[in-house]
């Protein structure tokens, strides 16, 4: 556990070390070189919630930016613990100007664990360097069908960049369905209808005949990204009745058949041009949004995915 303990305390160290000089965020840099982030989490319902970082210390105090992968790297020191410390409520932490990580955990009975971890410019280096063959082998088109390859190159920079800057551009293929980290496959599923549409100034029916993978996979996140934007009763209404049975068909094409199943008595309980059960709307509502944030449904459709690479490659 020692070990384990101290790659997750390294990997939280080299991201918020990113953090400091995140190019999404350039204007800050100057204000967090000789600051101190401080960290704050809660552990609910095995989810992390994190509070923004807070930087202090320098010119100017600043408040956000990105997370990246810190609060999924909380949620595994959380689950490394639970079997001998018992369950974390809540992380705190702070990481210096001198690159120095200090963190503790508490649960119901006081603090479970502290720590600190110095993270070295050698070390954070190290763990950028990759095997250029292996770079390669993730840039490779084949099988991509000739009329989204720059849609996908466009999608992959935007996952390895600003999703993932710092994991290894070889685990992030452009071939996205070839990868083996579930959560590179979501967030790269997520994106992809609207990177997909910007290639033809958002105009949908301007999309070239597509292998039947990319169909699948736009239907379910093109309604849950609707939801995640407007909430389900409006994304309901802007997607149509005819959407029902196309997003059903696909769940269940991918084994989610409880989250087809909850799709289907939603807008059942919203009739379009009618008002939804108010009562029975939210019951629905909750159930739905709890399974899509299931860990079960991403692993689903990861497996679903790679089981079936072939269905997003064109063949002659």
């Amino acid at each position: 556990m020692p070990d384990a303990i101290e790659r997750i305390l390294f990997e939280i160290a080299r991201t918020l070390d990113f953090c400091r000089n995140d190019p999404a965020f350039p204007e800050c840099a100057t204000h967090k070189k000789d600051a101190t982030a401080q960290i704050v989490a809660r552990c609910r319902g095995g989810r992390i919630e994190m509070d923004l970082i807070e930087w202090k210390g320098g010119p100017l105090n600043v408040v956000g930016g990105d997370w990246y992968e810190i609060p999924s790297r909380l949620l595994d020191l959380a689950r490394l613990l639970e079997p001998t410390r018992g369950p974390v409520r809540r992380f705190a932490g702070r990481f210096s100007p001198r690159n120095v990580l200090t963190l503790h955990a508490k649960g119901a009975g006081g603090v479970l664990g502290e720590w600190s971890f110095e993270l070295s410019a050698e070390a954070a280096a190290q763990a950028r360097r990759e095997s250029p063959g292996l770079v390669a082998l993730a840039d490779d088109v084949s099988g991509i069908p000739a009329g989204i390859v720059e849609a996908l190159r466009d999608l992959n920079g935007f996952v390895r960049d600003r999703l993932f800057p710092l994991r290894p551009r070889a685990a992030i293929p452009v071939r996205f369905w070839r990868t083996a980290d579930p959560a590179v496959l979501w967030s790269a599923a997520q994106y992809l209808y609207g990177h997909l549409l910007a290639r033809h100034d958002y105009d949908a029916s301007a999309l070239p005949p597509l292998p039947d993978g990319y169909t699948t996979i736009c239907t379910i996140f093109h309604a849950f990204d609707q939801i995640d934007g407007e909430g389900l009763e409006t994304a309901i209404d802007n997607l149509g009745p005819d959407y029902r049975d196309a997003l059903v068909t696909r769940l269940r094409l991918v084994g989610l058949d409880a989250l087809a199943d909850a799709f289907a008595q939603a807008w059942a309980t919203h009739p379009a041009g009618a008002s939804a059960d108010a009562a029975a709307f939210e019951a629905i509502a909750g159930r739905l949004q709890s399974q899509i944030d299931d860990e079960a449904t991403l692993q689903a459709i990861h497996r679903h995915v790679a089981d079936h690479a072939g269905v997003f490659e064109s063949h002659g």
